[in-house]
């Protein structure tokens, strides 16, 4: 039934948003099972982590109700998925099922049995899968036996040898009746803790001597033999008594130790997929208020020297155990400090630094609720086992974002380079134009006719407006990038701005032919018309630069589902393949020194006009030859209702 709990369990999880674990216990009969019975035990934990589920193998031991129990209390979970048992109607008569006891134990657990008609009660597999999901509710039960239970167990069970050995008294000797009586404290020992094994064996030997020991109804040993049968069955059973106790601490120990394993190991898993100092913080504090309900925070050491505290919540009462000064004690001296320790042992919390690679990144400060729960040793060595997994989390985020302001240090001086390289090659033509033009007149002032002086005067202008251009591009894309685009929308047709942008541009458009396509009914543009008009001017100068003086360009627009799309063509050479994405990136240009001028800013900021109206703007390249530049923009009601309007 493995795989029909793990899909049960997958159900629940999602169903209820929820995250779940698929537990398995390990028994003595299954150690002693075939090694197919063990892989199929492996399969079904694989899969159950396939399906999300965290996987926890517990080291059986009886009763598996109470382990269970105790393991859902520790995680604290709210629902239980078991495998219905299928057992001969004698076997249910005979034996509790360890259904029956969870039930009885579960408390505020809900329990939820899921059965397999179709598997016959023969071909049930030993080993048992439980899937357990995990939520923060606490159970009422604690699962431990009241002393007064143990007392009754060991008097009720002395009851039950007295009465099998005063049936055999008939036909068995004395000494062999001891036996029944030390079959009783095994039975106590096993079943029940050391207060029920003591008491049945002292009991035991009591009943045992007045009952059944010449002379009978009385203390009193006449026989040495029977003397020694006493004593043994004393020293035996409070040796089984001993041993049992012993087995029994053993196996929590192992438990509570593979508790502390599991939790390390969730929030082992836990840290390595958080993405921020916060998470990172957030975390921790969630899981040490689960393993040692107690609260927790970081506090971390800036780069530029300043402390700072990670998962403050605002709980006034944090102030009261987060002493900086011992916190940068303990990061400048790499030792532990607090409450259990040698150094200031009497303050609230304890403070751990958290050691990386390169030294100490921050300090772990610890705060519980009980005291005692951080002065047991093994508690606070597990502290410091958490520390460590925190510590690597903490480094890793840390380099990572060193590693972001490495990188964006390095863009950034990239583009002042490009900037600069741009605007030196840009500015130094029309300068040495510029000056040679003002030079030449100021040396042929009233000699030179008035054709010669007109000419150098406009040439002056042209070089001029262009310097303009340069300086208004790298204005317009500082002022795009420094924050949110203020867009002055209004209503405008798009041959409007089309109109208004080839009367501007036709001396440098010259005698390049341009064609013109916008259907009647195009809804109207809810644009920026200034800056919708800067988009069209950069991209028809585009064109321009890049093709034949006797080159073709085409405008053209249509409508294409919930979108306006423009296109501007050229038969220039079109843009290299390969390089589509990178020439909307600022001051990149396919030829970095050639015979066309610019700063490769223009594309950039056509991008980010675009998208500061809800569009998106990209290039393709002509099968025959040249480019193409798209752009979309959205249509709303209003536009379609401008259109109807203007078409009307």
């Amino acid at each position: 039934m493995g795989e029909r709990l793990v899909r049960a369990g997958q159900f629940a999880a999602q169903n209820l948003d929820a995250n779940w674990i698929a537990l398995h216990v390990e028994m003595p009969l299954t150690w002693r099972s075939s090694v197919r019975a063990r892989e199929e035990a492996l399969r079904i934990l694989r899969l159950a982590e396939q399906y999300g589920a965290e996987t926890v193998t517990l080291t059986g031991r009886a009763p598996i109700a109470s382990q269970i129990i105790e393991f859902a209390q520790a995680r604290k979970v709210t629902h239980i998925i078991l495998g219905k048992p299928l057992r001969q109607s004698w076997q249910r008569g005979l034996m509790s099922s360890v259904i029956d006891d969870i039930v009885a134990r579960s408390g505020s657990i809900d329990v939820q049995i899921s059965g397999d008609p179709g598997v016959h009660p023969r071909r049930q597999p030993i080993l048992s899968q439980h899937a357990l999901r995990g939520v923060a509710v606490k159970s009422e039960s604690d699962g431990k036996i009241p002393p007064w239970h143990s007392y009754l167990a060991g008097v009720s069970i002395t009851t039950g040898c007295t009465a099998v050995a005063a049936v055999m008294f008939k036909w068995l000797a004395p000494t062999n009746l001891a036996m029944v009586y030390l079959l009783g404290v095994v039975l106590a020992a096993t079943r029940f803790d050391r207060r029920a094994s003591v008491v049945t064996a002292v009991l035991g030997t009591l009943a045992f001597d007045f009952l059944f020991i010449p002379p009978i109804y009385s203390f009193a040993i006449s026989d040495t033999e029977y003397l020694l049968t006493a004593v043994v069955l004393l020293t035996v059973g409070l040796v089984i008594s001993a041993l049992a106790d012993g087995l029994r601490r053993q196996a929590r120990v192992a438990t509570d130790r593979e508790r502390r394993t599991a939790a390390l190991y969730a929030m082992t898993r836990k840290l390595a997929v958080v993405a921020s100092l916060d998470d990172i913080a957030t975390c921790v504090r969630a899981h040490i208020a689960h393993v040692f309900d107690a609260q927790a925070l970081i506090r971390l050491k800036s780069s530029d020297g300043t402390m700072r505290l990670l998962g403050r919540t605002d709980d006034p009462a944090e102030a009261g155990w987060t002493d900086t000064s011992i916190a940068d004690w303990v990061f400048t001296r790499n030792e532990i400090a607090g409450c259990g320790t040698n150094v200031l042992p009497a303050v609230d919390g304890l403070y751990l630094p958290l050691n990386g690679t390169r030294g100490v990144v921050g300090v772990l400060i610890v705060h519980c609720v009980n005291r005692r729960q951080i002065l047991v040793s093994e508690r606070r060595h597990l502290l410091e086992t958490f520390a460590n997994p925190i510590a690597v989390a903490v480094e890793r985020e840390q380099l990572r974002l060193q590693a972001h302001d490495s990188a964006f240090a390095a863009q950034n001086e990239r583009l002042r380079n490009s900037l600069l390289s741009s605007i030196s090659h840009d500015l130094r033509s029309p300068l040495s134009v510029m000056g040679s033009s003002a030079g030449s007149l100021l040396e042929g002032e009233g000699q030179l006719p008035a054709g010669p002086q007109r000419q150098m005067v406009q040439t002056i202008n042209d070089e001029a407006l262009r310097m303009t251009h340069i300086v208004n591009n790298i204005l317009d894309m500082t002022k795009l990038e420094s924050g949110p685009v203020q867009l002055d929308r209004q209503w405008y047709p798009l041959e409007e701005i089309v109109g208004a942008v080839l009367g501007r541009l036709k001396g440098q458009l010259g005698q390049r032919a341009v064609s013109i396509y916008i259907p009647h009914d195009l809804p109207m543009l809810h644009v920026d018309g200034v800056l919708f008009e800067k988009v069209l001017i950069n991209l028809l100068e585009n064109a321009a630069k890049y093709t034949a003086i006797d080159a073709h360009i085409n405008v053209s627009a249509s409508v294409q589902g919930s979108e306006i799309k423009v296109k501007v063509m050229d038969d220039g050479p079109g843009v290299p393949k390969g390089l589509e994405q990178f020439i909307f990136e600022k001051f990149y240009r396919v030829q970095a020194e050639g015979a066309v001028a610019g700063t490769g800013l223009g594309l950039a900021i056509c991008k980010a006009i675009i998208e500061a109206h809800g569009g998106r703007i990209w290039t393709e390249t002509r099968p025959e030859s040249g480019a193409v530049f798209l752009m979309t923009l959205p249509i709303t009601l209003a536009s379609k209702e401008h259109a109807e309007g203007r078409v009307t």
